[in-house]
């Protein structure tokens, strides 16, 4: 795991990061966290000590290309188990994968505490993630869940569930089901570029959350 900032207190996390069972790797001064933004080349990968200390000299040498040609390759192996296992086995209730999408966009530069607190009046609002009930929804009813204070009022997030479940009809008219959708990709990093392009409001980060997360609630 990577740590910058304060040298005082990095010893201190550096060995939080070795009692959970990481191997700390150390990117610098506060003003070198950036290099772990959400969606760069640093993020979101599992790596050996030695493959992450290469990786930061490419980020720090300017070689962005290589970098991130790096970093996907590692993003694609960290995906592989789990959407080999959503692809095998998922539920053939699509509100299944609509939720867990949901939840992806919804999490999206929110603490997942934060959605977790509002996560039940947000399954309300949408019908339980219905995908037919969701990409019905009038502009009426939009509204009215922009203001209501049991869900993330995040009027873009909102819109996007919306769209996202008129996509995920789309899917099922044309491949039948979830998992006839994800066995038509050869590879997770094939799905992944095909779910970010469908669907709204949907990253690198966001695609990482609804392929772990649904894959785990699989059992």
């Amino acid at each position: 795991m990577f740590l910058s900032g304060d040298q005082e207190a990095k010893p201190v996390v550096a060995q939080l990061i070795r009692d959970a069972g990481f191997d700390p790797v150390d990117l610098g001064g506060i003003d070198d966290s950036r290099l772990q933004d959400p969606d760069s080349a640093l993020s979101l990968n599992v790596l050996t000590h030695d493959e992450a200390t290469a990786l930061v000299a490419q980020v720090r040498s300017g070689d962005t290309a290589a970098a991130e040609q790096s970093a996907q390759r590692t993003r694609v192996r960290e995906l592989a188990a789990p959407f080999e296992k959503l692809r095998d086995h998922a539920p053939a209730d699509p509100a299944f994968f609509l939720e867990h999408l949901s939840r992806s966009v919804f999490e999206a530069g929110i603490s997942w505490r934060v959605v977790e607190a509002k996560w039940d009046g947000i399954r309300e609002a949408f019908h339980g993630f219905d995908p037919a009930q969701v990409a019905a929804m009038p502009p009426a009813e939009i509204a009215a869940v922009e203001n209501d204070p049991r869900v993330i009022r995040n009027k873009a997030k909102i819109r996007a569930t919306v769209l996202n479940a008129q996509e995920v009809l789309a899917i099922l008219d044309e491949y039948g089901s979830i998992r006839g959708y994800l066995a038509s990709s050869p590879d997770a990093g094939a799905a992944a570029a095909d779910m970010r392009r469908r669907f709204k409001f949907l990253g690198d980060t966001g695609v990482w959350r609804l392929l772990t997360s649904a894959s785990r609630d699989i059992g």
